[in-house]
């Protein structure tokens, strides 16, 4: 999705934001919040110059400031869907920007088919160039509902309840969704127990897109494993190969800006084995102790894993 390159621009410092990469080696940014305000703009970091471009101040026609939102890319275009805005109301509206153009437009729903409910800290993945929401939140309510997207239309969206087969992963938000070939992988988030409860999760789960199919892939594991992720929200993953990999996030409930470290995992989706390889808790020297912005240890990879 090549952009014309301009000079570097000044940019935000947010947190909650939301991120995608295309396959030419542009990360996209785009609201999130800055100080106590909502943004909406939209920028770019081009990883092979290694420079900053804000590709849409967010004046005009674009999505509402928000934070909690979701991104993807397909069809050379960036898709923003839902997140939280201005009172603290969740939204699905379904943006998409076309860098050509430099322009948002924003889709309209065919209503006779239904779209997913308002909601943020959901995800969203693209597979085959069809977008998948799943999970999230509003107000008191959490979801575990899976949409798909063909985006067949420039301007107007068909959205379509996914109907699965096989046991689901529970109701969460502030969780992850990545893609590796055709299948989503799930993993961890916040949900809510039987008594109305907040929990912390340290599950994963593959959808096989084809076939329409869960599988908890932690119900697949060994017995005898121990080394394992503790539970998590507002984390990052990302795939590589046949690696999963998991950094940081929070294990405070209700708090995804709440830091439990940043520890870095890997999960081999073939062999089924998670990996610890940088540990926040390993011992530091005296030097690194006295440091403001603390350390993270290398560990050696377990046998049978290669990274």
């Amino acid at each position: 999705m090549e952009h014309d390159a301009g000079a570097e621009t000044e940019r935000l410092q947010t947190t909650m934001h939301c991120g995608a990469a295309d396959d030419e080696g542009s990360l996209f940014f785009f609201g999130g919040q800055s100080g106590t305000e909502a943004q909406n703009a939209l920028s770019m970091f081009r990883t092979r110059s290694r420079q900053w471009q804000v590709l849409h101040h967010g004046e005009g026609t674009a999505p509402s400031p928000r934070l909690l939102s979701s991104m993807a890319v397909a069809q050379h275009k960036v898709f923003v869907f839902g997140g939280c805005g201005e009172g603290d109301v969740e939204m699905n509206d379904l943006w998409a920007f076309e860098p050509y153009a430099e322009r948002w437009v924003c889709h309209s729903v065919d209503q006779a088919l239904g779209s997913p409910p308002a909601r943020a800290g959901h995800s969203i993945a693209t597979v085959n160039e069809v977008l998948f929401v799943f999970g999230g939140s509003a107000a008191e309510e959490v979801f575990g509902d899976l949409w798909e997207n063909q985006v067949s239309s420039a301007v107007r969206s068909e959205w379509r309840l996914v109907q699965t087969v096989g046991r689901r992963p529970c109701a969460r938000t502030g969780h992850t969704c990545v893609v590796l070939g055709t299948r989503l992988f799930i993993f961890g988030g916040e949900s809510k127990s039987s008594d109305g409860e907040g929990r912390l999760e340290n599950d994963l789960w593959q959808f096989d897109v084809i076939l329409r199919e869960w599988k908890c892939l932690s119900a697949a594991l060994p017995d005898v494993v121990t080394v394992i992720p503790e539970p998590r929200c507002g984390h990052c993953c990302c795939a590589i190969g046949s690696l999963l990999y998991v950094f940081g996030g929070s294990n405070i409930l209700g708090d995804a800006t709440g830091m439990s470290g940043a520890d870095v995992w890997a999960f081999d989706v073939e062999q089924l084995e998670w990996a610890l390889l940088l540990d926040h808790t390993s011992q530091m020297s005296s030097e690194e102790e006295d440091s403001s912005t603390g350390t993270m240890a290398l560990l050696p990879s377990p046998p049978g894993l290669c990274y």
